[in-house]
């Protein structure tokens, strides 16, 4: 349970640092969290309710909120014309950046208290749990 606990409680301060950061463009942490999972190439509407762990109202509410405010465009499937896929517009890939410029800020600073060896070691650590959890969810 021990490292449950803590990736839990690492989970919350990321959760609170992007929501923070997301407010400073009019984004709720979820809208944020869903633009953070689109790929740059875009993704499959019904995939990335399947990536987020999302019903797909919740998925379409946020969605609809995001291409009324031109965070997403949706295109069609060339083979399949019945697949939406989802793209980031430029608007949403600037705010993306810079997003991610203060939240490289905020780690920047806790590198003054973990060693470069240990950064190092928790960076493969998270790799590999990342790796671990993938393959769990694709049993």
């Amino acid at each position: 349970m021990y490292v449950l606990e803590h990736i839990h409680e690492i989970n919350n301060f990321y959760s609170k640092l992007l929501r923070t950061a997301a407010s400073k463009f009019n984004l709720t942490f979820e809208q944020a969290k869903l633009l953070f999972s689109i790929p740059y190439d875009g993704v499959v509407l019904s995939d990335l309710a399947e990536i987020l762990g999302i019903d797909n109202s919740t998925l379409t509410r946020n969605i609809g909120k995001l291409i009324n405010n031109n965070f997403l465009n949706i295109s069609f499937d060339q083979y399949d014309k019945r697949k939406k896929i989802l793209l980031l517009t430029d608007k949403s890939t600037d705010i993306i950046k810079e997003i991610e410029k203060q939240m490289s800020i905020i780690f920047e600073k806790i590198n003054n208290f973990i060693e470069i060896d240990d950064i190092e070691k928790i960076h493969k650590s998270l790799e590999k749990l990342n790796w671990s959890l993938n393959c769990i969810d694709n049993e």
